[in-house]
């Protein structure tokens, strides 16, 4: 039977495979908790983009050239202004995982898996097999923090889940795997540890 392992600990659990983010203090969630104001900051693909609230009521958000902008109308229902900003994550994210897991499949001897975007806690990303004993069946859900990431980080953890399709565990054989497809995995994977820790979580400050 597949397991659950996590990559900075954890024991087995019934289904899948899940990649880990460090653990951290409720502190460091508050340090880290964002406000609804012009020229704060968000990330995206590694990029920092200020946030501009706009008087357009129609402007939900979106990303303008440099700038991320949200309406004057949601930035006053932090609620709500959450979920949307959680939605935008998830929608760019699916959007920039079309055909990104590929290249990396194909390096692994797997064939494309469906990707889906979603809010996943504390873990990076998970892969879950399909009802039957091809890899291909399988599904690689990523959070939508991870596109808070650069591309190759994020490259990272994709490619992390997709060896998962063939090696359920942490063990050497995954790590020889992972690492044929990816010779400097082990410099991603230390960067993602180090990068991991200063990602907004979604919070808010009302």
């Amino acid at each position: 039977m597949r397991g659950t392992f996590h990559v900075h600990g954890g024991g087995p659990a019934r289904r899948g495979a899940t990649c880990g983010m460090r653990p951290w203090s409720a502190t460091r969630c508050a340090e880290r908790a964002k406000r609804l104001l012009d020229g704060e900051g968000f990330l995206y693909l590694g990029r920092n983009y200020r946030l501009l609230i706009v008087d357009e009521s129609k402007t939900v958000v979106a990303l303008d050239g440099t700038r991320l902008t949200m309406s004057r109308e949601l930035a006053a229902q932090p609620s709500r202004a959450r979920q949307e900003l959680l939605r935008w994550y998830r929608q760019r994210g699916r959007e920039w995982s079309h055909g990104r897991s590929q290249p990396w499949a194909a390096r692994l001897g797997v064939s494309e898996v469906q990707v889906v975007v979603r809010d996943l806690g504390h873990r990076w990303g998970s892969y879950h097999p399909g009802p039957g004993v091809e890899p291909a069946t399988g599904r690689v859900n990523l959070n939508w923090t991870t596109f808070q990431l650069p591309p190759y980080l994020i490259d990272y953890v994709v490619a992390h889940e997709l060896a998962h399709a063939m090696i359920p565990h942490h063990g050497r054989e995954f790590w020889r795997l992972l690492g044929q497809a990816m010779p400097d995995c082990e410099d991603r994977k230390t960067q993602l540890d180090d990068l991991g820790r200063a990602l907004w979580m979604g919070d808010l400050i009302e």
